[in-house]
Parts: C-alpha cells; sequence; structure tokens
C-alpha cells in the first residue's frame, strides 16, 4: 500500500496519488469482504421512518440517508449506483466517477442496476427494525458475543483456565472429563454416560419440592433394584391376596379409608352435614361466597349499585370518570423534511417548523409539509432582515411566507445575492 508524502519545495500531485488515497479507503471495504449485506450504523426504526446510517451492500460501504415512508412493511435499502460524466481534455465528456449510493422502499426496483448490470441487491427491514447488522453477520462469524441475535458455533477446540457457569442446557456429544459440573441439564447422545469420582462420594439432590427422577431401570451394585426389593403392585397383592392374615382385606380398607375418586362426598353421612364439614376445614359454601364478594366475570357491575358506590370504587382506584378529562393529542414528533436540516412537528393543531433551509429565487417554494401535517387556516409570512446599516447581503431582507389552506413553504422575497445560502427558520401556526 502507497503512502503519500510531501516534502517542501513543491511537490506535484498525480492521478497516481489520487488512486492510492482511493486504494486506500476501498481497502476498508475488505474487512467485510465474506459477509452477507448487512447495516453497519443507524438505521433505527421509529414508527414508519428509518434513520440515517451507514450500510454494506454487494462489496461497497454506503451512506444511507434516513427514509420517511408510509406504513407498508417490511421495507428494503438497496442499492442505486450511477456513473457522473465530467469534462475531460480537448472538451470531452467522460465517466469521470461512480456513485455507489442506496435508496428504501417497500419493494427494490425491478430491472439491473446500470453500473452492476445485475439485479440490486438489499438489506430487507422489519416494521420492529429487525434487520442482518454489524454485530451479528460481521462479529458474529469472528467473535463470541455477549447477547448474540442467533446461535452461535465455534469450530475448533476452545480451552477455559477459569470456571464456566452454564445458565441453559449443556449438550455432551462427546467424551468429556472434568472436575466438576454444575449446571440445569446435562444431555449425551454417545450411550452410556457415567460420573465417576474416586476421591469421594457423588450427591444427587434437587431443589425445595423438586425430586430426583431416575429411569427406567436403576442399578445398585450391578443388580437391579425390582430384583432386591419389593415392588409396590407386589405389595399390595401380598397384603391383600396372599397374607390376608396379617393385613386388611379391600373391603376392610374401602370401610375405613377414603378413596379418592369419590371426592368429599364420601364424609356427608349423618350428622356430618356439609355445613359442618366446611367449619371443619374452615371452607365457605359457594352460595355465600356468590352474594358476598365480587365475581370477576362482572368486572365491579355487581359492586357499582349506585352514583356513589361507583364514585366510591373509582376513587379508591384512581380512576376518572368518564368524559371528565381531555382526549389524549396527536404528536407526530418531529420530522425533517429538507436538508441541510429542517423539521416540522404537530401536536395537536399546534405546528411548528423549525431549523435551517437554503433559500431559494422569488415565488419558489423552499418545501411542502408532510401529508400528516396540518395546513395554515390563514396567511402567514416569515421576514428576515438585518439591521440596514450597511448594504451588504447580510443585511438584505428575507421573506417566507405560506397561503392558508396550502402546505407549501415559499419564498416571498430573497436579494439574488443570498440564493443558495442558509437561512434559518422558526415558524409556529395553528390550523
Amino acid at each position: 500500500m502507497k503512502e503519500y508524502k510531501a516534502q517542501t519545495g513543491g511537490r506535484y500531485t498525480y492521478a497516481d496519488d489520487l488512486l492510492n488515497l482511493q486504494n486506500l479507503a476501498l481497502s476498508f471495504g475488505s474487512l467485510f469482504g465474506d459477509c452477507l449485506n448487512f447495516i453497519i450504523s443507524g438505521c433505527e426504526v421509529s414508527g414508519n421512518n428509518i434513520s440515517e446510517g451507514y450500510v454494506y451492500i454487494n462489496g461497497k460501504i454506503r451512506k444511507f440517508e434516513g427514509h420517511t415512508g408510509n406504513s407498508t412493511w417490511p421495507k428494503y435499502i438497496y442499492e442505486n449506483n450511477s456513473n457522473e460524466n465530467i469534462g475531460y481534455a480537448n472538451n470531452q465528456t467522460k465517466v469521470g466517477r461512480t456513485n455507489y449510493g442506496c435508496a428504501c422502499g417497500p419493494t427494490v426496483p425491478s430491472g439491473n442496476d446500470p453500473v452492476t448490470g445485475a439485479a440490486r441487491q438489499s438489506i430487507q427491514i422489519a416494521s420492529t427494525g429487525a434487520a442482518l447488522r454489524k454485530k451479528n453477520e460481521f462479529f458474529g462469524k469472528n467473535c463470541l458475543l455477549l447477547n448474540p441475535g442467533a446461535a452461535q458455533t465455534v469450530a475448533n477446540a476452545v480451552t477455559f483456565s477459569g470456571n464456566v457457569s452454564i445458565g441453559g442446557t449443556l449438550n455432551v456429544t462427546g467424551q468429556t472429563t472434568v472436575g466438576s459440573i454444575k449446571v440445569n441439564a446435562i444431555t449425551s447422545t454417545q450411550g452410556t454416560f457415567s460420573i465417576t469420582d474416586t476421591n469421594g462420594n457423588i450427591n444427587i439432590a434437587a431443589g425445595t419440592g423438586k425430586a430426583v427422577n431416575i429411569g427406567p431401570a436403576i442399578k445398585e451394585g450391578g443388580t437391579l433394584l425390582s430384583s432386591k426389593y419389593v415392588q409396590r403392585s407386589e405389595l399390595q397383592q401380598w397384603v391383600f391376596g396372599n397374607a390376608p392374615s396379617t393385613g386388611m382385606t379391600q373391603g376392610q380398607c374401602d370401610a375405613r379409608y377414603a378413596r379418592l375418586s369419590n371426592g368429599l362426598s364420601q364424609f356427608i353421612t349423618g350428622s356430618n352435614t356439609a355445613a359442618v364439614l366446611l367449619g371443619q376445614i374452615g371452607g365457605i359454601s359457594q352460595n355465600t361466597a356468590d352474594s358476598r364478594y365480587a365475581k370477576l366475570s362482572n368486572y365491579l357491575a355487581d359492586m357499582a349499585t349506585s352514583e356513589n358506590a361507583k364514585s366510591m370504587i373509582r376513587r379508591n382506584i384512581g380512576a376518572a370518570k368518564a368524559g371528565s378529562f381531555q382526549a389524549l393529542l396527536n404528536d407526530t414528533g418531529w420530522i425533517k423534511v429538507k436538508d441541510p436540516g429542517l423539521y416540522v412537528r404537530q401536536w395537536g393543531n399546534i405546528v411548528t417548523i423549525e431549523g435551517a433551509v437554503y433559500a431559494k429565487s422569488n415565488n419558489e417554494t423552499v418545501v411542502t409539509m408532510p401529508s400528516n401535517i396540518s395546513a395554515p387556516g390563514k396567511d402567514i409570512e416569515l421576514v428576515i432582515s438585518g439591521d440596514g446599516a450597511s448594504d451588504t447581503p447580510a443585511n438584505y431582507q428575507t421573506r417566507l411566507k405560506m397561503q392558508g389552506g396550502s402546505k407549501d413553504l415559499k419564498v416571498a422575497y430573497c436579494h439574488p445575492s443570498l440564493v443558495g445560502s442558509v437561512i434559518k427558520v422558526l415558524i409556529t401556526y395553528m390550523n
């Protein structure tokens, strides 16, 4: 890579110098050579708008100027290339530079790009702001991220010298030798999974109220537990069938103990009425509950039986009476409508135009308000003038105006020497 040097004595600048500088700038794009099209920075979604930023599309880093659009989603930032002709020697006009730009819309224009001769490449953005960004497409291919948008894969071996904490599932597909593992779950797909500790005991424990589930066949010292201990089904058969002299019969059990399938109705007998049983367990009857407590399905209607009761409920929950408050005013937020930095915002019926704009000739339109901004009801005019002390461009008067019912901000008067200069604008009106 050649680096530009200049010493005292008047160095000539050659086309080769410009090419070297351009190659240095273009080399930055090579960092992303194996990446898909992605957003480098900016391009954040707010409502139906997308902020300015930088993108990488079809091998080029491009400046995105932002987008103010309709409610159609998704939107696409697509390459928009063009060749620019300039004057050469001998009065010739040829291509002097290629502009690698981008634009945005609800679809990607059909047909081939005039520079690449191929279909335009693009980046899709959802209404939630979801899109392929630098974090996942560039860093996600070369680094482990703290908060990646998708799962990452490390191709080669990784060694950790310290502790490793895993909050999810540890999937082991090969042989693993470790000192200790503390995880929520271990899954092995390689057959027998062994845990061996030759230095001490092995403890398997669950949290409070939880259970340790081991199955389907459990061995103790190499022998199935089912062959060493009596199973539940065999115990029940032994108690009820094989040894009636030492155990209770099925009928005796039915007469002495409650049966789960019968519910609590089996206890309502004789003096043990439903009311008595409710008192024993500290319960309340359904009829009492229906007459004493509000029902969720009634949405407080069963308590709001009078205006005084309604007022008390509103006071208790901090609610206002219907119709006693002003509706929320609509706010468009600040919308950029013109370079280098003219913005407009409507809050209710109040419209504010603020920022900077390039001056134009008399009767020319400076900017047209967006569709969601109301026009003024009457004619308005903004006068920008100096102190009149001297006949210089800084003291010439400039006037901007909007006619009632029109959304066009026009130049009523501008001195020719000020056309193209930046003027400050601050207009507020009620429609």
